[in-house]
C-alpha cells in the first residue's frame, strides 16, 4: 500500500495528471495569464484543422480571435520567447510557423532578418484574415510582407478630371 502511495505522488509530481492544452478561444481566455503564457508553445503546436487561419487580429463582425493568434500574444510575453520561437519554427504545422516567424520578427528581429529569406519562396497556401475579408496567400508572400510591416499599399482613387493627361 505504501509503494502504492509513493508511486502515485511521484506520476502525480512528475506531470501524469497534465490536461491537454486548451481547443477553443473560450478556453484559452478563461485560463489565468500566466497559465496561458505556460500552455501558449503547446496551444501552437496543435495540429492543423479546417479551423486554422493566420491573422493578427480579430477577424468578421464579431472580432474573434484565433486560438493560435492568442497562443502568439501569451507567447509573446513570456521572457524566453524568442528561443521558444525558434523551437517552434520546426512544428510541420503552416500556421504554428508563420506566429513563429512573426513572433520573431517583433522579439528578435535580428534572427528573423537573417532566416526570412529562406522562406520567401514557400507556396503553399495559407487562409489569412484580416478584418472581415478571408482570402488565401502563398506562405512566402506572408512572411515578405513581415519584413516589411510599415509598408502599406495604398488605394488611391483619381477622379477622371485627374487621370486625363494635361
Amino acid at each position: 500500500m505504501k509503494l502504492f502511495a509513493v508511486v502515485l505522488l511521484v506520476v502525480l509530481v512528475a506531470g501524469g495528471t497534465h490536461a491537454a492544452p486548451p481547443q477553443t478561444e473560450q478556453a484559452f481566455l478563461a485560463l489565468p495569464k500566466a497559465q496561458q503564457e505556460a500552455e501558449a508553445p503547446s496551444v501552437l503546436k496543435l495540429a492543423a484543422t479546417s479551423g486554422d487561419i493566420w491573422a493578427l487580429g480579430g477577424i468578421g463582425i464579431a472580432r474573434t480571435h484565433p486560438l493560435k493568434f492568442l497562443a502568439y500574444e501569451a507567447l509573446l510575453r513570456r521572457r524566453d520567447a524568442a528561443e521558444l520561437f525558434t523551437g517552434l519554427l520546426k512544428d510541420s504545422n503552416l500556421y504554428t510557423q508563420l506566429y513563429a516567424l512573426k513572433g520573431l520578427s517583433t522579439c528578435a528581429p535580428e534572427t528573423f532578418r537573417k532566416i526570412a529569406p529562406d522562406y520567401l519562396d514557400r507556396k503553399e497556401l495559407v487562409l489569412e484574415g484580416q478584418g472581415c475579408i478571408l482570402s488565401v496567400a502563398p506562405f512566402g508572400d506572408i512572411v515578405d510582407r513581415m519584413q516589411w510591416p510599415s509598408v502599406r499599399t495604398p488605394l488611391v482613387v483619381k477622379s477622371a478630371k485627374e487621370s486625363k493627361a494635361p
